[in-house]
């Protein structure tokens, strides 16, 4: 059962106003990810770099659900999940990379975000 908490209109605000903080960081996220990958790709032997691509995955993974953005957070948890194995496919590695960079180039139609309460 889920509990409802009553949100002042002030705490909505705030909430809304983070929203938009999150969102307005989400196209140096995906920069960072974007060099991290193309250093990985290109020397993936570095574990230096894969493991800051992994840490930057773990924490958008972490933090995208928070604001509505689900696509993101399980594309980037996958892709994370994948490339802590001992040896990760190349292959299915991209393929689930394509689909986090679809997730982000899909957050320009994203609805407004609703705070019931």
């Amino acid at each position: 059962m889920k509990k409802v908490i009553e949100l002042s209109s002030r705490a909505k605000t705030l909430l809304l106003a983070q929203r938009d903080r999150y969102l307005q960081s989400l196209p140096d996220r995906k920069a960072n990810i974007l060099e991290c990958w193309q250093r990985w790709n290109a020397d993936r032997e570095d574990r230096s770099v894969l493991k800051e691509l992994t840490s930057a995955l773990h924490k958008l993974a972490g933090s995208a659900g928070n604001f509505g953005l689900s696509g993101i957070g399980d594309a980037a948890r996958k892709l994370e999940a994948m490339l802590k194995q001992d040896d990760p496919c190349a292959g299915e590695c991209e393929r689930i990379y394509q689909s986090l960079m679809a997730a982000f180039n899909d957050t320009d139609n994203l609805p407004p975000l609703t705070i019931s309460g």
